[in-house]
């Protein structure tokens, strides 16, 4: 249930050749969605600022939507305001 930030984004980004990967298991974004002061709502804060790009598999994100109705109702609402930010790739394409 984490996700992985490189302490030095920037050689991250260089040995990559095509920016900062996140991936977020389904733990991440439902933190993400349920809190607004969370470490999991911050990768959103920053994503777009650092040229992070968050990815996610398609069973991730459905995983999501089976789990959203134990959570209260905003935490739908900003699930759909996140789930903009993401990328959906097959876990063998994620990091290609």
């Amino acid at each position: 249930m984490d996700a992985w930030i490189a302490e030095d984004d920037a050689d991250m980004r260089e040995s990559a050749g095509r920016g900062v990967r996140l991936f977020l298991d389904t733990g991440v974004l439902l933190a993400a969605s349920a809190s607004a002061n969370g470490a999991s709502r911050e990768i959103f804060v920053l994503a777009p600022t650092k040229g992070w790009v968050l990815i996610a598999t398609p069973y991730g994100l459905a995983e999501v939507m089976r789990n959203l109705p134990e959570f209260p109702p905003a935490t739908t609402t900003n699930w759909l305001r996140l789930r903009v930010q993401m990328l959906s790739r097959s876990s063998r394409t994620a990091f290609k």
